[in-house]
């Protein structure tokens, strides 16, 4: 069974920026808007101090690598993790084994949501979403979404890898894993907050369990926090579920 902890956190807060690389401070200038600022800096805030908190050191002292597609890693350390914010909520995954991805989105309205839709999905994902009355479509497209999402992050392809060729398994669906590029994954919802869906993504080998056991944990990043490393991050958190689930 993977072992995975999930790690959330509000943006729209007063956080140090004095945490984040020169990069990470060039990157955080590039946003138009204040408020979408403030919000990727407090994502990579809690990106920070959740990774100090598993690997005992500050939390300005990582250093960031990254692979062939862009995804993120730490040089030397055994640790996977991934990274998604959207609205006011950020959420970190970290686990020690195997590739992982999380993405998350709030639920909101979507202009063209049909053709959208149609454009990353399947034949029969497509026909399933068509079959469902208009209000329950803004949700189904959010769970597909980032169930396809959290794949190709997970797989670090980005989108060279195209969406509607990763088929994700809907509720009551018997599957345990689905292909995504050469490997297979295990999927699983989640629902960090109201108005806001989800999905975990981690590589599972063939003839192996899907399921996970997550714990889940909220860190307010507005709280007075100095530079230390494992125990003042784990203690300044507050967990709010710990659960075995199986993929989707």
């Amino acid at each position: 069974m993977c072992e995975v902890q999930l790690w959330c956190a509000a943006t729209d807060v007063a956080v140090d920026p004095g945490l984040l690389s020169p990069d990470e401070h060039a990157r955080a200038w590039r946003f138009r808007f204040d408020r979408d600022r403030r919000r990727w800096i407090a994502a990579r805030v809690l990106l920070r101090r959740v990774l100090a908190g598993h690997l005992g050191c500050a939390p300005s002292s990582l250093t960031f690598t990254c692979s062939d597609h862009g995804k993120p890693m730490i040089a030397g350390h055994p640790l996977h993790f991934n990274l998604s914010h959207s609205g006011n909520l950020a959420i970190c995954a970290t686990t020690r084994a195997t590739e992982i991805g999380v993405d998350i989105e709030q639920i909101r309205a979507i202009d063209g949501i049909d053709a959208l839709f149609r454009s990353i999905s399947s034949v029969r994902e497509y026909a399933a979403f068509r079959s469902l009355l208009p209000p329950q479509r803004t949700r189904a497209f959010f769970e597909t979404w980032t169930a396809k999402e959290a794949c190709v992050k997970a797989n670090g392809t980005g989108l060279t890898t195209p969406l509607a060729q990763i088929e994700v398994p809907r509720p009551g669906d018997p599957r345990e894993d689905i292909t995504a590029g050469p490997d297979r994954w295990s999927v699983h919802t989640i629902s960090p907050q109201p108005g806001y869906v989800g999905a975990l993504a981690f590589r599972t080998q063939l003839g192996h369990s899907g399921r996970a056991e997550i714990t889940y944990r909220t860190l307010n990043l507005d709280s007075s926090y100095g530079e230390g490393g494992a125990n003042t991050t784990f203690n300044n958190c507050r967990s709010w579920a710990r659960k075995p689930v199986s993929s989707t």
